[in-house]
């Protein structure tokens, strides 16, 4: 009972600085303590993380093939030389049945192959691949045991660590190395290049939005209900308008644009649009011309320095009707287009020498001339598609003739009847010259024997 008052003199008679230094010693104590606890959990953390790898490297840990007798080493050799030529196979499928196809054609001379026998090839080539897959899906699970997983980062672990065994052949090494290493590109490019194509592709709708808008399109069945499925189609338009106005030079002028256009419309089906420039009130720099179904095309104008009010025609570029483009100076990704266009130039060159009236005009309805583009046979080969060259390979008639009548033709078959028209007209010459000659002979032969006569 005496204790007690002793004690509580001792705690009351405290300063209270010796009181904070009991606090904040209490507190220090306590902060060490947490920080034990934290230092505990962290080494709890870091041991079960090393107790995780470790038992990830036992899991990934590949038998040891040497340790396998000769006969299961010759078996897993021959299983992964087997995976290997399924690979190729696959890789070499989809090749060999388009090369197969394009020699046929070639071969058959044919311009529509047979439909049945290219179901069965394809249905041969696609039963070969599943094939193929389905093997190497088998094989893949057996040797999986013996093989060491290939990081992302694509380190050829592998073949280091088979090499240094001394068990595969160096053959084998590189065939899978080229194969990893094409794959890996192949895949890297294609990933770049869809990214790179929706980014211009967002650019171009963000900046050039009536250009890149477009209306659904019918198909291709609706067309050809449409169109008369002649060998050469009638002229679906009225005799041209006189347009006595406008001069015969090779320049148009921009005040005559809208006539030109509005008389167009009335002879064809064509959309024609101007691309105005940002200003309002200035001249347009070209017009978008679209035939339904068919294709899309820019004519682009050049400005000429001495009067600004004339134009010229610098270039037309045709495109597939659902293409999108953002400039005068792109180019169709499909090759008739391409050769179509390639072909403009020499129009744009003949008319503005022969138009006699409108360059523009006379364009207009050499575009108008291809509404049948894919429909109408070539007027020499009767044919509708025709190997043009390797660049552009299979073709329809990408030629239209310029004396008005617009004759469907593939170059090679225009070009052969010049040559035989020239053949013609030399044989024509000759056969003349020849009579002539003997007409010639036959007179002299006449007036060497009657001297002779007048003698007697």
């Amino acid at each position: 009972m005496q204790a007690q008052p002793h004690q509580q003199t001792n705690v009351n008679t405290l300063t209270p600085q010796q009181q904070q230094q009991q606090l904040l010693q209490q507190q220090q104590a306590q902060q060490q303590q947490q920080q034990q606890q934290q230092q505990q959990q962290q080494q709890q953390q870091q041991q079960q993380q090393q107790q995780q790898q470790q038992q990830q490297q036992q899991l990934q840990q590949t038998q040891p093939a040497n340790l396998l007798t000769p006969q299961q080493q010759k078996l897993l050799l021959e299983q992964y030389d087997e995976v290997i030529s399924q690979v190729l196979y696959l890789r070499s499928n989809v090749s060999d049945f388009l090369n197969g196809l394009i020699e046929d054609v070639k071969n058959n001379n044919l311009t529509q192959p047979n439909k049945e026998l290219m179901k069965k090839k394809l249905k041969s080539s696609m039963e070969g691949a599943l094939n193929a897959v389905n093997v190497i899906e088998k094989l893949t699970q057996r040797i999986s045991t013996y093989t060491h997983p290939i990081k992302s980062s694509f380190f050829l672990q592998e073949p280091l660590w088979a090499m240094s065994t001394g068990l595969y052949d160096n053959q084998n090494f590189k065939a899978q190395i080229q194969l990893r290493l094409e794959n890996y590109w192949r895949y890297q490019t294609s990933v770049k290049s869809s990214y790179a194509t929706n980014v211009l592709e967002n650019k171009l709708l963000e900046t050039f939005p009536e250009i890149m808008d477009e209306q659904e399109e019918m198909t291709l069945s609706k067309k050809r209900k449409q169109m008369t499925p002649t060998i050469s189609p009638p002229i679906l338009f009225k005799p041209p308008l006189p347009l006595s106005s406008i001069s015969s030079s090779p320049y148009d002028y921009f005040s005559n644009i809208d006539r030109i256009i509005h008389s167009q419309r009335q002879e064809s089906a064509l959309d024609i649009q101007k691309i105005q420039k940002m200003q309002s009130n200035s001249y347009p720099k070209g017009l978008l011309v679209e035939c339904s179904d068919v294709f899309k095309c820019l004519i682009c104008f050049g400005v000429l320095n001495e009067n600004k009010e004339c134009f010229s025609i610098d270039r037309i570029s045709f495109f597939g009707v659902k293409e999108n483009f953002d400039s005068f100076w792109v180019s169709s990704k499909y090759n008739v287009f391409k050769r179509i266009s390639a072909n403009a130039l020499e129009a744009i060159s003949y008319y503005s020498v022969h138009s006699s009236g409108s360059v523009l005009k006379s364009i207009l309805s050499w575009i108008w001339s291809f509404r049948g583009l894919f429909i109408e046979e070539c007027k020499g080969c009767q044919n509708i598609l025709l190997l043009d060259s390797t660049e552009y390979l299979y073709l329809p008639p990408s030629l239209r003739t310029f004396d008005g009548n617009f004759t469907p033709y593939h170059p090679i078959c225009y070009q052969n009847t010049l040559h035989k028209d020239t053949h013609n007209h030399n044989h024509s010459s000759t056969t003349t010259n020849t009579t002539a000659t003997s007409s010639t002979s036959n007179t002299n032969t006449t007036n060497a024997s009657t001297p002779g006569m007048n003698s007697k």
